[in-house]
């Protein structure tokens, strides 16, 4: 099954940005934001390309269901950039709670281990072993029950402004679970006829979304850090931007004050 002869154009498409992206770090590491932001978006940046590379190889192989779990990763990753970038003076807080809220966590499960009288006992002694530096670390975070990683999904879409992205965050939860949802696209049942879908699989409907849905999400997360990054999309990017009709007003407006690109 050579799928990607089948399918070249959406695979050509997505490599394609994938070599683009990563020419991209270089210039985003050497961008004049120098606060704390710069290391978070760029580590986010790069964790999220890994994620799109791998929709892809997945779509490859003919496992697009397998590559729609990462669709909501991927699309998660944007929803948390496009919160952080939200307001000009609030870029460095909101990147420093990102980091700050491992400990919160932490501290969480260190509260949960110290309750527990079932837990392996030496999970338990490792735990301990970290109690004094987790709570040292939890003592000068000013931690006051308002930092955004704590928060739903569906709150920080509301607040940016991205509320159709939650309906679609929703249907990427169920198609990426061992859910009902999923399990009725592999099994099909008729009277006492029993019929699974077994291996990779060649359709269309299922694998060009697969691809498509993966690059509007990494093309969006490359555009906002551009934005924020000031650096200027080459051609080749420039044509990747033509070819989505479907990207977000802001977006639009954006590159067209600060890259003079607009749309035919």
């Amino acid at each position: 099954m050579d799928l990607y002869e089948s399918f070249k154009k959406y695979f050509d498409r997505n490599n394609d940005l994938l070599k683009l992206s990563e020419k991209m770090k270089v210039p985003f590491i050497n961008s004049k934001v120098d606060d704390i932001s710069k290391g978070v978006l760029c580590f986010l940046f790069g964790q999220l390309r890994n994620i799109y590379r791998s929709v892809t190889i997945l779509c490859q192989y003919g496992f697009p269901q397998q590559a729609n779990i990462l669709l909501r990763p991927l699309q998660e990753g944007y929803i948390r950039i496009c919160y952080i970038l939200l307001k000009e003076q609030t870029v460095a807080m909101r990147a420093k709670e990102w980091i700050e809220y491992d400990v919160i966590e932490r501290k969480k499960m260190l509260d949960s281990v110290e309750k527990s009288k079932k837990l392996n006992p030496e999970v338990r002694e490792r735990w301990l072993k970290q109690k004094d530096d987790l709570l040292r670390s939890y003592k000068e975070i000013k931690y006051g029950g308002g930092l955004w990683p704590q928060r739903s999904i569906e709150c920080l879409c509301n607040e940016a402004n991205l509320e159709g992205e939650y309906l679609l965050y929703r249907h990427f939860s169920n198609k990426g679970h061992l859910s009902p949802w999923s399990t009725r696209g592999q099994v099909r049942t008729n009277g006492h006829t029993l019929g699974l879908r077994w291996g990779p699989t060649k359709e269309k409907k299922e694998i060009i979304p697969a691809l498509g849905l993966a690059h509007r999400y990494f093309l969006l997360i490359l555009l906002r850090l551009c934005l924020y990054f000031g650096v200027q999309p080459n051609c080749q990017l420039r044509s990747h931007i033509q070819l989505r009709g479907d990207l977000p007003e802001d977006i639009k407006k954006s590159l067209k004050c600060c890259f003079d690109i607009g749309y035919d």
